[in-house]
């Protein structure tokens, strides 16, 4: 491994000496780990976990989210997976990685140097152009493993884990095999061609004629007043570590030198934040650190690391953070987690820069109330909407019966909605494959999904109005397709299903280490 790197990359000249500790929401749940005071949270496995090793599992986890090698997206549940059944809303992301590693090593899954090798120029994030590229690893281990306080040296660790749960999933594959009815049941349902017409009313349409009264707005308001308030407003001091402009602009940085420009500014920055923990005083710091600045740019052939200034921002609240600041969300969500009683923030990190800021005497604006004047647009708009959806509604159900009473007949639905004051619109053939055109296709399929040939469907509501639809034929498939596309299917529907097996399993590999809800019991009568 060691021989690989230093024919692929060059020794990185920056040394962090930080490690980015995240909280976890899970710590307050006591159906999980519960506190048992001092560092010890709990026991797994006969194990006692500390909250050392719980943050450094979490920036372990942040690691292989960047590497995108599948080991991260496996283990993902709740907000980052969130597409698989949950047991519950918790996100058990690190506590699946506990369980897997547990699994696999009493599964004796272990890895060979030449497989290691082999997956490092298979990463995904250490690739450009589909090969791998040695400025892309530099910068990744110097944006993502260094901050979360791993070295270069600790790559053989992710690359392991990400070869281990490949082989794990492989074993669970053989147990997800794909019978040729249900390749074919699928290859039929992608290719079978749907023929469809629908009626569409249009919302606008009843919305001019909406009346809303005084009574009706002044009401609206009381019952929604406490929504009606402006945002929470914070305003802040701050000081940035900026990389310094090319010395030719014609001649930009490389992605390294930009990398290694901006991890001397998190250096900083994080430096400027320590000794503000430690008690210094925010201006006394911004005197020193222009000073010593002032006195380095004396030495001939002085190159400054960064650039230093001081700012404060305009008042902004969490959802419009300010440009000053990059505009970035993250950096908002730091400054307003900002009190008074702790109201320097530690070292945070932009795209252009880092940033340490405070929170001043007079730094939040609190909601304010606003009055029936100031909503009344809003109000007015919100209650026009819903009686022209009412009455839109209505109408749909109504023109519905008449249209299907009037097939029942005899008529064809283009005569059936002519009788009724609606036009017929005629949708090109679609399929799962070749998906209906349109702002309302989505609306249209699941519609006609649900129908025979011949068949009308309720009045729907869309984003735009509503529809009837009607199925007017689905032809037979052609044979070619189905021989064309079974390999396709048989392959994704087999990733799937080993998919879906592998949480199941570790699902219950999770419940049997009690690290999850109990698997349910029949009740006894």
């Amino acid at each position: 491994m060691v021989n690989i790197l230093r024919r692929w990359s060059q020794p990185l000249m920056v040394v962090i000496a930080t490690l980015v500790i995240i909280s976890f929401a899970f710590w307050g749940n006591q159906s999980l780990f519960d506190r048992k005071g001092g560092d010890v949270v709990d026991e797994v496995y006969g194990k006692k976990i500390t909250r050392e090793e719980l943050e450094r599992m979490g920036n372990q986890e942040k690691v292989y989210m960047a590497l995108r090698c599948g080991y991260h997206e496996a283990l993902a549940t709740a907000a980052e997976g969130g597409w698989h059944q949950q047991e519950d809303d918790r996100d058990l992301s690190i506590f699946n990685a506990l369980v897997f590693e547990h699994e696999a090593d009493v599964m004796g899954i272990g890895t060979t140097e030449q497989e290691v090798e082999e997956e490092l120029v298979r990463i995904p994030a250490f690739q450009q152009g589909g090969k791998f590229d040695v400025g892309m690893f530099d910068m990744i281990v110097q944006r993502v493993f260094m901050p979360n306080g791993f070295s270069k040296d600790n790559i053989d660790t992710f690359l392991k884990g990400a070869i281990r749960m490949r082989k794990v999933k492989d074993l669970l594959k053989s147990t997800a095999a794909v019978t040729p009815s249900e390749i074919q049941d699928d290859v039929a349902a992608r290719n079978q061609l749907t023929e469809a017409s629908y009626a569409a009313l249009k919302k606008a349409d009843f919305t001019a004629g909406v009346v809303v009264t005084d009574e009706e707005l002044t009401k609206r308001y009381e019952e929604q007043k406490e929504q009606f308030k402006t945002p929470e407003q914070r305003k802040v001091r701050f000081v940035s570590f900026v990389p310094p402009a090319p010395a030719d602009p014609a001649k930009p940085l490389s992605p390294t030198e930009q990398t290694t420009a901006l991890q001397k500014c998190v250096n900083a920055a994080y430096d400027f934040s320590q000794l503000i923990k430690k008690g210094s005083k925010f201006d006394d710091l911004i005197a020193k650190q222009q000073s010593e600045l002032a006195e380095a740019a004396k030495a001939p052939d002085y190159k400054a690391p960064f650039t230093f200034a001081v700012a404060e921002t305009e008042p902004f609240s969490n959802q419009s953070p300010p440009a000053t600041l990059e505009e970035s969300e993250e950096i908002a969500e730091a400054i307003f987690a900002l009190t008074k009683e702790n109201p320097a923030s530690g070292h945070l990190i932009g795209k252009k820069g880092a940033y340490v800021a405070l929170l001043p005497e007079g730094g939040i604006t609190e909601p304010k109330q606003k009055t029936f004047d100031e909503c009344k647009a809003i109000v007015t708009g919100q209650l026009q909407s819903e009686k022209a959806d009412e009455a839109m509604r209505k109408k749909g159900e109504e023109l519905q019966k008449k249209i299907v009473e009037a097939t029942k007949a005899g008529k064809s639905f283009a005569e059936a909605c002519e009788a009724a004051g609606v036009k017929a619109e005629i949708v090109p053939a679609f399929s799962q494959k070749k998906p209906a055109p349109g702002p309302l296709a989505s609306n249209i399929q699941q519609a006609a999904a649900k129908l025979a040939p011949g068949e009308v469907s309720e009045f729907i509501t869309s984003t735009q109005g509503g529809l009837i639809v009607h199925l007017d034929n689905r032809p037979a498939i052609d044979e070619k397709d189905l021989v064309a596309e079974s390999g396709a299917v048989a392959n994704m529907k087999e990733r799937y299903r080993t998919e879906m097996i592998f949480r199941e399993w570790l699902k219950e590999r999770r419940r049997a280490a009690g690290l999850g809800l109990k698997k349910p019991t029949a009740e006894k009568g």
